[in-house]
């Protein structure tokens, strides 16, 4: 994408390399976060959805020049910062609260189970341990 000039925001692609990569991990941080708060995968497609309606529908047009898209696309400066004060934000909220939940539903919804069919829960409540026995 970058090579190919699609989303080559600076006249250097490594620095139009290196702010898209800053941009999809701020972006992939939220989106992330957004699933494992609401157990649901709609709402960060609607997230998305709606970044790329407004970079494109709305700062694309706004600005002109040769290098427009250095401040403003998908591989923009100003993009790029917006996402990551907003991921920091999101972050310094709830710091961890998703994610602990998150695997905390998963073992809830899906508990390990040995081939006798006993969760790994009880597998392990059943088991003596070493320093039991002395």
């Amino acid at each position: 994408m970058l090579w190919g000039g699609y989303i080559q925001a600076t006249p250097s692609p490594l620095l139009s390399a290196g702010i898209l990569m800053v941009t999809t991990t701020s972006l992939g941080y939220l989106l992330a976060r957004l699933r494992l708060d609401t157990g649901s995968i709609w709402p960060p497609i609607v997230l998305h959805a709606a970044m790329n309606t407004v970079i494109q529908a709305v700062f694309d047009p706004a600005t002109s020049g040769a290098n427009h898209g250095v401040w403003v696309g998908e591989a923009g400066i100003v993009t790029s910062i917006t996402l990551i004060l907003f991921a920091v934000w999101v972050h310094a909220r709830q710091p961890g609260a998703a994610i602990g939940s998150a695997s905390q539903n998963l073992a809830e919804r899906f508990p390990l189970r040995d081939p006798q069919g006993e969760s790994h829960q009880a597998s392990l409540r059943r088991t003596e341990s070493p320093l039991d026995s002395h």
